[in-house]
């Protein structure tokens, strides 16, 4: 199956697809000298027949205390105030979020952070054209891998000034859910310049891919990884979700070979009926027999939940007492 290549920067704007989102992390420290892993995302939420839903999400986590603040908020495209440029990257809903691109340089803001994104590198057309087929639905999909990020953080009651490297995601598909929307997806950004992203999609009839920019801008592109949870799984005390949150990851054909570890556990997301673990990760291994390491993001959507339903649904009952 195949479509035309993605084009920018005209598909940086919204499509007519159901599915859609704008999804940014980052790492680095502060001016405290503190590390801190940051992440916002936007989501079009074209699922039971609605329309212009809007789901943006957003935390900070301060690495040395181990400690993440996860932010939501909903917008109805018509009743929010907001600002939605149909043509390019201009997001603003009220004060609560923003996110525009001018001049080469994009930026996300929230009531959190703000964050200032300077492209260091050619963008990554995800699978080689940036059309995806996921045996039972498809996606567009491209990433910046590599920008330079500046901004502050708003953090215990004080503005920290934060400085390191984010990576941007810009995904959308016809595809609404289904049972098969599970996946496990890494992005790793090592210290010798190159940046890769991998995952694996469904429940049963399961997608592997990973994703390679090489330090020159040059991309590659496997099937034949392998994605091997180590250790054991880490609980949460909130859903009883056990997420494997330590992993080998090995592109063979690549001369990949990385270890991954959460720098903090606790990381789970819970809005509603919807849960899932996102986190910052610290990596190490070998590309063609060299040493790297660096940083990375896993997120992990579909884990089987510790609880029943009606065990989650009363948790959340009581929550809005």
């Amino acid at each position: 199956m195949s479509k035309p290549q993605i084009q920018l920067p005209r598909d940086e704007a919204p499509h007519a697809d159901p599915v859609e989102w704008w999804y940014v992390t980052a790492q680095g420290k502060g001016d405290d000298g503190k590390p801190y892993a940051l992440m916002c995302a936007l989501f079009k939420g074209g699922v039971f027949g609605l329309t212009d839903v809007y789901f943006a999400h957003w935390f900070v986590t301060d690495v040395d205390a181990k400690k993440f603040t996860p932010h939501y908020k909903v917008f109805w495209r018509g009743a929010d105030t907001l600002k939605f440029d149909p043509d390019g990257i201009d997001v603003r809903f009220g004060k609560t979020f923003a996110m525009s691109k001018t001049d080469g340089r994009m930026r996300f803001a929230t009531q959190q952070f703000e964050l200032d994104l300077k492209p260091s590198k050619p963008a990554m057309l995800v699978g080689g054209t940036g059309f995806v087929d996921l045996k039972t639905s498809t996606t567009h999909y491209y990433s910046l891998t590599r920008l330079k990020a500046a901004g502050k953080i708003k953090i215990g009651g004080k503005n920290v000034e934060f400085k390191g490297l984010a990576w941007f995601d810009h995904q959308w598909s016809p595809a609404t859910y289904n049972n098969e929307h599970v996946w496990t997806w890494f992005s790793f950004q090592l210290d010798d310049g190159t940046d890769v992203t991998c995952y694996e999609y469904g429940r049963k009839q399961k997608t592997l891919m990973a994703t390679v920019s090489w330090p020159d801008g040059r991309q590659s592109v496997s099937r034949k990884l392998s994605m091997a949870p180590l250790m054991q799984p880490w609980t949460s005390h909130k859903t009883g979700t056990r997420y494997p949150l330590d992993w080998k990851i090995s592109i063979p054909d690549l001369k990949i070979e990385l270890l991954a570890q959460p720098k903090v556990r606790n990381q789970e997301m819970v809005h509603g009926p919807f849960r899932y673990w996102e986190g910052p990760l610290e990596a190490s291994g070998s590309i063609r027999g060299r040493d790297v390491k660096g940083h990375g993001f896993l997120e992990m959507n579909g884990v089987p939940s510790g609880r029943s339903p009606f065990a989650l649904l009363k948790r959340l009952v009581a929550k809005l007492r």
